[in-house]
């Protein structure tokens, strides 16, 4: 009886101690390589974001600058100067 309990006090003690270095590289490896997918994704999610509410507010201001009849030159420098403060406070 002694001998079984001692051999599986062996086996036990194997497990305990055995060497899970490459398991939790592994492991780790792909924990991170999830994570920097997550935050690429979210990334561009919210350049796209940026960029259809960029487009959208470009075309609103080039619409409402050519519907008061400003001369084009002047519309244009309007909206361009516009758009790019607006772009500069979302940076912000």
């Amino acid at each position: 009886m002694r001998g079984g309990g001692g051999q599986e006090m062996k086996e036990l003690a194997a497990l305990a101690y055995r060497d899970t270095t490459p398991e939790s590289r592994d492991f780790w490896k792909n924990e991170m390589a999830q994570a920097i997918r997550e935050i690429e994704q979210m990334y561009a999610d919210k350049l796209e974001t940026m960029k259809t509410e960029m487009e959208s507010s470009y075309n609103l201001k080039v619409s409402l600058s050519l519907s008061l009849s400003l001369s084009p030159s002047i519309s244009l420098s309007l909206c361009l100067s516009v758009c790019l403060f607006d772009l500069c406070c979302r940076l912000l």
